[in-house]
């Protein structure tokens, strides 16, 4: 069913439409104005906004890894395999060796429940990343003891980190917040259905974008997701491609 969603977006990357070329032209403009405000800011004071940006711009975010799950349901006599977590500790380790960022930042729900073995596949990570800074903001699944926590490249923050204009956290606003810094958070796993064809959908984990936060899909293979209701200003940008380094991602327009 997703064969369509595909051939959409490899048509954007490679056709020869109008649309395409807009695409590619939009990346290129994209790739030009990242570089020319590194150059343009190198030599500005720089402000508290400019400061919240660029180390934005130095992050590598995501959210709901919920790594000893597997663990967690094995405990309970559910057969899951352990690789299940490993590879998504391999992708992580693909996306810090190709992007090379600042600081890794995981907005909660790194470790699904109750210590076990699966944490030490966490700490051998963080070792073989010892030269990158990894920033926790907890979830309602983080209830680790605090000792768990004490790593040299690892920083935990309790519910919210703020470098303005953003603030990081866990769990979505359900109200507008007084402060208005914009913030980026996980926890619902969103999902949005696509349809195919008449009387055909399919339900993708997406990128959810409102005025007041940005909702990210979780990193975690074992988890699940929610469809959300967009309203009328919102954007949708749906994951078509089961491999999170790839980059395909489509906005949902409609």
């Amino acid at each position: 069913m997703l064969k369509e969603l595909h051939r959409s977006v490899r048509l954007l990357y490679r056709g020869r439409s109008k649309r395409a070329r807009r695409f590619r032209y939009g990346l290129i403009t994209f790739d030009a104005l990242t570089i020319a405000y590194f150059i343009l800011t190198a030599a500005v004071t720089q402000t508290p906004l400019l400061h919240g940006i660029n180390i934005v711009l130095g992050l590598l975010i995501l959210t709901d890894l919920h790594l000893g799950k597997a663990g967690h349901f094995r405990k309970a006599g559910i057969p899951i395999p352990t690789n299940v977590h490993r590879a998504d500790l391999e992708c992580l380790t693909q996306l810090v060796e190709r992007y090379q960022p600042q600081k890794i930042v995981m907005l909660g729900d790194l470790f699904h429940s109750e210590l076990n073995s699966e944490w030490q596949q966490f700490r051998h990570f963080l070792g073989q990343h010892s030269r990158h800074e990894f920033i926790l903001v907890k979830g309602n699944h983080d209830i680790l003891p605090k000792d768990a926590y004490h790593e040299p490249n690892l920083k935990v923050y309790e519910e919210i980190w703020k470098v303005p204009p953003f603030r990081f956290t866990h769990h979505p606003s359900e109200a507008p917040m007084k402060e208005e810094l914009y913030a980026v958070c996980g926890h619902i796993h969103p999902g949005y259905k696509v349809k195919i064809r008449a009387g055909q959908s399919v339900k993708l984990p997406c990128f959810f974008f409102s005025k007041a936060q940005a909702i990210l899909p979780a990193f975690g293979k074992f988890t699940g997701c929610v469809h959300l209701h967009r309203q009328v200003n919102d954007r949708v940008f749906v994951i078509i491609s089961e491999d999170k380094q790839s980059g395909k991602v489509m906005e949902i327009r409609h």
